[in-house]
């Protein structure tokens, strides 16, 4: 049911976020962003697809690579040891 909910909000957002390349007045990036985010919840083989692809393995595995150890840093910080 949570995955269904996720495919959902996915293909919507997904969606939303194809309009605003139509419309230049809507936002597409915010919308593409959370419509990939919500399918990669939801579907094991759309996330799979996705870090697959050259684009992310180049820009946004670093990126969440280096956001996820400065959190747990920060973590670490506030209660002393690691999770």
């Amino acid at each position: 049911m949570k995955k269904l909910i996720f495919l959902i909000l996915g293909m919507i957002f997904l969606l939303t976020g194809l309009v605003g390349l139509l419309l230049p007045v809507f936002p597409q990036i915010p919308f593409l962003t959370l419509g990939c985010g919500f399918l990669m919840m939801g579907s094991r083989r759309f996330e799979k697809w996705l870090k697959g692809t050259a684009f992310y393995q180049s820009k946004l595995s670093p990126l969440f690579k280096k956001y996820r150890q400065t959190k747990l840093a920060e973590w670490v910080k506030q209660r002393g040891k690691a999770p």
